[in-house]
């Protein structure tokens, strides 16, 4: 078994190029590197494929690490999945949640019969677009992140950001948002990825208009 690790490994060193030895590479060899990709994260012993993943996030290629990072939504290994989770953050900064108004609030909206406090909620919406970006900063290896809600704002405002971390697969974070009446309610977000590479999950705000979940999901690329 040690032997076979032994040999496990040293595939994987020599497989795992330069930046500089890429450039150099023929289409034909790349194609090759990006496929074994796939075969180094889905290796049947659980300890190996996560050392492949690190070596090849460790490679600063952007196409391998974001093929990687794909690659592993799509094992069911949580300990992978969270790597891989970490290293998502660490590449796309900035995610733009779409917003999905609770049924109660839809529903009145689309009566035109909506009342305060519900109307508060619906013109936020509507104010952002139906978005809500959030901005990760300071990845730490542990998962440990700060987080920047950027609704309805142009450049990052700490009197709107919080702190986060990745615990096992799942993003969950906590931090003030800009809302048209309530000014700062601080909100918990809870974000699982899926194998189809989607981010979804649930924002719930305290002394906000509406105390209830509201989805959220995004495209993870």
């Amino acid at each position: 078994m040690m032997m076979m690790a032994g040999r496990a490994l040293a595939f994987a060193a020599s497989f795992l190029l330069s930046v500089g030895q890429a450039a150099a590479q023929t289409k034909e060899e790349r194609y090759a590197e990006l496929l074994m990709i796939q075969e180094l994260i889905n290796d049947p012993d659980p300890l190996m494929r996560l050392l492949n993943f690190e070596e090849i996030i460790a490679d600063a290629d952007r196409l391998k690490t974001e093929l990687a990072i794909r690659t592993a939504m799509g094992v069911e290994d949580r300990q992978l999945r969270s790597a891989a989770m970490i290293a998502y953050l660490n590449i796309v900064e900035l995610v733009t949640f779409d917003w999905e108004l609770p049924e109660e609030i839809a529903e009145a909206a689309g009566s035109g019969q909506i009342d305060l406090p519900l109307r508060y909620v619906y013109e936020d919406y509507v104010g952002a677009g139906g978005k809500m970006p959030v901005l990760f900063d300071d990845i730490a290896d542990d998962g440990s992140f700060i987080v920047h809600a950027m609704m309805r704002l142009r450049d990052r405002d700490e009197r709107f950001s919080g702190q986060g971390r990745v615990l096992g697969e799942r993003l969950v974070f906590r931090t003030p948002i800009y809302a048209t009446v309530s000014g700062r309610p601080i909100c918990n977000f809870e974000i699982i990825p899926t194998a189809e590479l989607e981010l979804r999950g649930a924002v719930s705000c305290e002394d906000y208009s509406w105390g209830g979940p509201m989805a959220l999901s995004a495209a993870m690329f």
